[in-house]
């Protein structure tokens, strides 16, 4: 017996051991399979990414079933929901069977589910879009091979989670805190009970805006029968208890089909007014088991029938109080005399059916008491309402009665109302069948809560009829602001209806509005987790509830980094939206005045929102500079020392524009208009046209701010007739590229297109500087630019260096650093002459001038004495080409002008002579290639212009597409159709133009250009 005794227990050692091994050793064979199973299975069957951090197997953990854990866990939406996480959390722990993974083609069976500290959101769009429909259609999967997990879940848990479910189509929000939750039950079977517990520390409940649950807390334990074949659920048992009151419900669903068959019922065991008085909004406090309390309640909902998109249940929500009073242990006055009868009903399947009876109500506060009563037919069709508010209600006694988070609550409200009628009564003017009397008063009421500044209510009426509610003297006063109110209501009823727009008249009068005051001050608890930004965009506003003709004048409002000053609002407003006659006032030294259509305009001051809608503004003056980082002031005449101009990335509007003077850094200009549109940090302009530098200007072009240490510019300028002095003086840009600008003095008229980036300081990156255009002077003299004078001396010529350059037209193009000019004709005196080159910004030049000089000039130099250098220059070169200068009235040269603008160097060509006697040796070759040099120059400039103007109309166009979607149902057809015939009138203007200055060898360009102007319309689609 030893022996075997001896036998056993080795045998059983070793049993152990190799237990133990494999328990060591399995987990690590199949962990690298059973990772990529798992990511490629389940991101195989979802529209979503699932993505874990590392996978950890056991055999202990769960024993005898495989335990799977994955860290950082995360389920990730797709398309709509692109970048939304439905579900975060640290670790997801799965159970299955060992045995599966010896057996090839066997599926893994998931047998539990356990989740830590799990943030999960579920987004329901307007649209009944759901972000937790994940799972790809049928369709998708008709031809894969079948998946390898199945759900046989015998146990799942949830420890310490938070859940989020906002459904935007009724609107609900529900957000769960600390919610733990288990169930236990046999989802592979067809038929089986499941038990779940659930805890949740903190519930709030939202309908349509309104808190009904606050920090609630909610715990629930179901009993529910499950019949997967028939797709029915039945509550065999459950208790719930939210905060102190106990429920209980009975009933089954059934899914069958589509439809939804409900038959529940839900009822208050006990009528203990304590149980009931805990889910009021705030009363549930941590003292609350030293509540005293007095009287009845009973509570009770039912509802039965069919839910679908077309019905909904029938459903009955009856409650009452008897007898009540309430009396918190650290409050010195009881609310006494508590009734209340509540009945809800909707006996159909249309809400159109609901009814509210609330027959009385009424409780008291030492001396006051308030009373009423309720009656509402018809909610969704046509109101018929009845009802009667009288009574006190004494805000400081309310704060001595029941727990409210204000630091000082004083005040009365005194109400005498009687209403009567239905809502057809009040649209069609008939008040004789309403009966509407009565008055709500304010006095001397105040409110602060914690870390706000105290709101203040003077004085205030609001006096019923039947035909309006009027609004008297209402003067509030909140920290900093006042503001005083006088208006209208003009259909009172629709404040029942829950589509119904409520209409009237307001005016108001304030010496200040500071809103930095609750900007600074308020707090808004973040989500558990975030919709995408352009999802957040795409959804829709809120409902509006009111439209009411607007009349406010405020003294100064001030915002985060705005403050405007004679502010005047009169339009039509909406809780989103303003349809203005008039918006205007002062900022600075400027002024402004706006009208059109606004979204949001309130909630974007408050940093809340993104301002939407299509405007037009006028304006006596408008200094940009008061917009800009660290400004000098104006006409400070020092250096400008400019910061990027900031573009909003919460504005997405169009516009029109009309300034009488417009001041950015030192530049002033006149005239100011045009039409343009914000939105993407970015800002487009079209049709701009001013008076500044002694001329006109005209240009097209957007601005992208989207990172302000590298500002991109896209523009296409047609100037006329600006002064060189002026443009040379204030514009830095044309200073370094054209630095001959400071030794002429005339006019000029340019256009072309152009587009690089800036330096944080707004001046204009040359590295990246491209630019095609054509550029003429009608009248202008060049005197005291060092290579025209070095000509004039080596020619030995004086007239040249004061050179009068009168007509003369020329195409250009800056590329990679350098200005390449366009060889052009002019005229000085009666030397014919031209000229063509580039140079290097800051460097090296190369130009070549061709002359026909007549002998007079050449003979006034003292042709044939000894010291005339430049003679002797001349003579030498043409003897090289064996052209006797003694003869031929004229004499063609061409001189190269080379090393940098303030040291020239020069190189001559004798092309020939002409008249009698002339000669034209090699020089007519010369002629030839010269001339067919600039004629490719040309070729080139065109293919440049013509890319410049496509690109630039790519990229206004993508940048536009989605700002225009937005913007559509804003902006009036006629305004679209006037831009259109704008677009057309600037393009063939400009086109003439060009014709006009370029001859007939431009007539190509300006059809080409005259096209590109046409396609390029930021403000619609691209025409074909």
């Amino acid at each position: 017996m030893a022996k075997v005794a001896k036998f056993l227990l080795v045998f059983s050692g070793i049993l152990v051991a190799a237990f133990l091994a494999a328990a060591v050793i399995l987990p690590r064979l199949y962990k690298d399979e059973l990772l990529e199973v798992i990511r490629v299975e389940a991101n195989r069957d979802l529209q979503a990414t699932l993505d874990f951090h590392d996978l950890h197997l056991s055999l202990f953990r769960q024993f005898p079933l495989l335990s799977i854990r994955m860290d950082s866990l995360s389920l990730t939406g797709k398309g709509e929901f692109e970048g939304m996480p439905l579900l975060r959390a640290p670790n997801l722990e799965l159970a299955v069977s060992v045995w599966d993974l010896f057996r090839k083609d066997a599926p893994f069976d998931i047998r539990k589910l356990y989740l830590t500290n799990p943030e999960m959101q579920i987004l329901i769009l307007e649209d009944g879009k759901a972000n937790y429909d994940i799972t790809l259609p049928d369709t998708t999967q008709a031809d894969r091979p079948p998946s390898t997990f199945r759900l046989s879940l015998r146990d799942y848990r949830i420890n310490n989670g938070r859940i989020r479910y906002e459904d935007r189509s009724m609107p609900v929000v529900v957000d769960m805190k600390g919610l733990h939750h288990q169930g236990k039950g046999d989802f592979s079977e067809v038929r089986f009970d499941l038990v779940t517990e659930t805890l949740v520390d903190s519930l709030d409940f939202e309908y349509d805006g309104i808190a009904y649950f606050n920090k609630a807390r909610l715990e629930w334990d179901v009993l529910l029968g499950v019949d997967m074949d028939e797709m029915a659920f039945t509550l065999k048992d459950n208790r719930m208890l939210l905060n102190a009151l106990a429920l209980s419900g009975q009933g089954v669903i059934r899914m069958p089909g589509e439809d939804i068959d409900v038959d529940i019922k839900v009822e208050a065991p006990s009528n203990d007014l304590r149980e009931l008085w805990s889910v009021l909004p705030g009363a549930y406090t941590d003292d609350y088991a030293g509540l005293k309390t007095e009287g009845t309640f009973t509570l009770g909902f039912w509802t039965r029938g069919v839910y679908n998109e077309d019905r909904i249940p029938a459903f009955e929500l009856t409650s009452t109080i008897k007898d009540g009073r309430v009396q918190y242990p650290d409050l010195p006055y009881p609310i006494e005399q508590i009734s209340m009868n509540l009945q809800v009903r909707q006996p159909g399947d249309q809400l159109k059916a609901l009814e509210v009876d609330l027959p009385a109500f009424r409780f008291r506060i030492q001396d006051q008491e308030l009373r009423g009563q309720m009656a509402v037919r018809d909610v969704w069709t046509d109101p018929d309402v009845k009802a009667e508010l009288k009574g006190t209600l004494n805000l400081g006694h309310l704060r001595k009665a029941f727990p409210v988070e204000a630091t000082t609550l004083e005040g009365a409200i005194r109400a005498d109302v009687f209403l009567a009628g239905r809502m057809s009564a009040l649209d069609e003017g008939r008040y004789h069948d309403v009966d509407i009397r009565g008055s709500l008063q304010a006095e001397k009421i105040k409110y602060q809560g914690p870390d706000q500044p105290l709101m203040a209510i003077d004085q205030g009426e609001m006096v019923f009829s039947p035909s309006f509610a009027e609004v008297r003297a209402v003067q509030i006063r909140a920290g900093r602001t006042d503001i005083a109110l006088d208006g209208r209501i003009d259909n009172i009823l629709a404040f029942l209806h829950p589509d119904r727009t409520l209409k009237g008249k307001l005016t108001m009068r304030s010496q200040l509005i500071d809103l930095t005051e609750w900007v600074e001050k308020g707090t808004v608890e973040t989500p558990v987790t975030s919709v995408p930004e352009e999802e957040e965009k795409a959804v829709g506003l809120p409902a509006e509830q009111f439209d009411l003709a607007l009349d406010a004048k405020a003294g100064t409002v001030k915002a985060p980094d705005l403050e405007i000053r004679d502010l005047v609002i009169r339009g039509e407003a909406g809780p989103t939206s303003l349809r203005a006659q008039e918006i205007s006032g002062r900022m600075g030294a400027s002024d402004f005045k706006l009208s059109g259509h606004l979204e949001n305009l309130f909630d974007w001051m408050l940093d809340q929102a993104i301002l939407r809608g299509h405007f037009s503004l006028s304006s006596q003056r408008l200094d940009l500079n008061a917009f800009m980082p660290d400004a000098p002031a104006s006409g400070s005449g020092q250096e400008s020392q400019t910061s990027a101009i900031p573009v909003p990335d919460d504005v997405e509007i169009t516009g029109d524009l009309h300034v009488g003077e417009l001041i950015y850094t030192d530049l002033i200009l006149k005239d100011v208009s045009g039409s343009m549109a914000i939105g993407d940090q970015t800002v487009w302009m079209k049709d701009w046209k001013a008076l500044g530098f002694g001329g006109n200007i005209q240009l097209e072009g957007t601005y992208v701010a989207q990172d302000l240490s590298r500002p991109e510019f896209h523009f296409m300028y047609d100037v006329e007739q600006l002064d060189f002095r002026q443009v040379f003086n204030k514009v830095n840009t044309f200073r370094q590229l054209t630095p001959v600008g400071k030794y002429l003095d005339g006019r000029f008229s340019s256009r072309l297109v152009m587009d690089g980036a800036m330096d944080a300081g707004m001046n204009p990156d040359l590295t990246t500087l491209q630019a095609t255009g054509m550029i003429e002077t009608s009248q202008a003299v060049i005197q005291g630019f060092a290579p025209v004078d070095g000509l004039a001396d080596k020619l030995r010529i004086p007239g040249l260096k004061k050179m009068a350059l009168k007509d003369s037209k020329t195409g250009f193009e800056i590329k990679n650093g350098t200005v390449e000019l366009q060889e052009f004709d002019f005229r000085h005196q009666d030397i014919d002459m031209s000229a063509g080159g580039r140079h290097q910004l800051g460097g090296q030049m190369d130009y070549t001038v061709k002359a026909k000089i007549p002998r007079k000039y050449l003979d006034q130099t003292g042709i044939t004495a000894q010291a005339n250098t430049g003679m002797k220059w001349l003579e030498a070169e043409a003897g090289k080409l064996g052209i006797p200068l003694s003869v031929g009235e004229f004499v063609r040269i061409a001189v190269g002008i080379g090393g940098t603008m303030a040291k020239p160097t020069y190189s001559l060509k004798v092309l020939g002579t002409e008249g009698e006697g002339g000669t034209d040796a090699a020089g007519g070759d010369l002629q030839a290639t010269l001339e067919k040099s600039a004629e490719s120059l040309k070729d080139t400039l065109q293919d440049v212009a013509r890319r410049k103007a496509d690109e630039l109309s790519k990229q206004a166009e993508a940048r536009m597409d989605s700002l225009k979607r937005q913007a559509e149902s804003q902006v009036d057809s006629a305004l679209a159709r006037a831009k259109e015939e704008a677009t057309k009138k600037i393009g063939d203007e400009a086109a003439k133009k060009i014709e006009e200055v370029g001859g007939d060898k431009a007539k190509q360009e300006a059809e080409k250009l005259k096209e590109k102007i046409r396609k390029w319309d930021p403000f619609g689609k691209k025409k074909e």
